[in-house]
C-alpha cells in the first residue's frame, strides 16, 4: 500500500478508521488484563505481580504497563468507564490520574474513593488535555501542593528530577523558552536547562580566564 497515492480526504478517513480500531483493540487488551488480574494467572507463570508480568512477560514499559493496569482495574470497578475509553472521551493517562489520585487520598487521609466519585471525576475529565486533567484531579481530591525537589539516580547514572514551580515561576520559564525558540524549537525542558547550564559554564569559564 502506497500512502503517497492517497488523497487528503482518504488519508483523513483512514486515520479516523485506524484510531477507532486502535480504541477497539485497547478495549480487548483491557478486558484481557482484567481477567488475568482477577484469576491471578501471572502467579502460576512465576511472576510476582501483574505489573511484573506486564513488563517482563509482555514487554510493556513501566509507564505503559501501569496505565493499562490502572484502566483495567477501574473498568472492573466502574464498568461505564469502558464506553468513555472506546469513544475517545477519556485516555489512559487520564485514567491513571484518577487512580493515582484515589491512591494518594487514601494514603493521606485514609479515605476510600467510591466508584461513584470516580465516575463523577471521569465526567469532568472528558475531552480535556493532560494539564487541565491534572489540575481537575488535584482540585477534585483537594490534593496538597507538593513542595521541594526530589532527585533519583537511575541505573544508567542519569538523574530524574521532580520539582515544583509556582504559577509565576513556570510562566517565566515558558517565556524564556519562547525567547530561545530559534535555537530550541521543540521546547524540551531538559534541553533548555542543559542549554542554560552550558551557557553559564562557558561564560564563567571565559570570565575566569580573563582574570
Amino acid at each position: 500500500m502506497n500512502l503517497k497515492l492517497f488523497t487528503q480526504d482518504e488519508l483523513d478517513q483512514r486515520m479516523k478508521s485506524l484510531a477507532q480500531r486502535e480504541r477497539d483493540l485497547l478495549h480487548e487488551v483491557l478486558l484481557t488484563i482484567k481477567e488475568i488480574d482477577f484469576r491471578k494467572i501471572y502467579l502460576d507463570m512465576g511472576f510476582g505481580s501483574l505489573f511484573d508480568y506486564m513488563i517482563r512477560g509482555i514487554g510493556y514499559s513501566e509507564g505503559s504497563a501501569q496505565r493499562r493496569i490502572d484502566a483495567a482495574r477501574l473498568i472492573s470497578e466502574v464498568p461505564q468507564m469502558m464506553d468513555k475509553i472506546k469513544s475517545g472521551e477519556l485516555n489512559l493517562s487520564q485514567i491513571s490520574l484518577i487512580q493515582k489520585g484515589s491512591r494518594e487520598i487514601q494514603k493521606i487521609q485514609s479515605l476510600k474513593v467510591t466508584a461513584e466519585q470516580k465516575l463523577e471525576l471521569a465526567e469532568l475529565l472528558c475531552n480535556k488535555n493532560h494539564p487541565d486533567s491534572q489540575k481537575q484531579v488535584a482540585a477534585f481530591f483537594s490534593l496538597p501542593v507538593v513542595q521541594g525537589e526530589q532527585k533519583k539516580t537511575q541505573a544508567d547514572e542519569s538523574v530524574r528530577i521532580e520539582l515544583t514551580l509556582s504559577k509565576e515561576g513556570y510562566a517565566k520559564v515558558k517565556r524564556a523558552q519562547e525567547l530561545l525558540s530559534h535555537v530550541m524549537p521543540y521546547q524540551d525542558l531538559t534541553q533548555f536547562l542543559e542549554y542554560l547550564a552550558e551557557k553559564v559554564i562557558k561564560q564563567k569559564t571565559f570570565s575566569s580566564a580573563l582574570k
